[in-house]
């Protein structure tokens, strides 16, 4: 197995396995799971500024488990609840999301 397939194997069975990072979540009315970085949000919440969006989440999301491709502004409906995307990048197969809710 070479160093590439290895890491994709290591994002499926690790980073994702709900018995260490991953947890399920729905996403556009999919179940899927995730990574969810809380401790990435708590330094974010430090620096962001725009107060009309409340409750940043930051996503980790297999690129396989996504319908339809993401773009920053775009409503995703994370838990059942309409969420903005303010921040968006992909590496090896991932989706890294920032979103946050509007109003309350």
């Amino acid at each position: 197995m070479g160093f590439v397939e290895q890491v994709s194997k290591d994002i499926d069975e690790v980073f994702f396995d709900e018995g260490f990072f991953g947890s399920k979540h729905s996403l556009d009315n999919k179940e899927i799971t995730v990574i969810v970085d809380e401790d990435a949000v708590e330094e974010i919440k430090k620096n962001w500024r725009d107060e009309l969006v409340k409750k940043p989440v930051l996503l980790y999301v297999k690129e396989c488990d996504i319908e339809r491709k993401p773009s920053v502004g775009s409503v995703i409906e994370y838990d059942g609840r309409p969420h903005i995307i303010r921040e968006i990048s992909k590496q090896d197969g991932v989706w890294k999301i920032l979103m946050g809710r509007s109003g309350n």
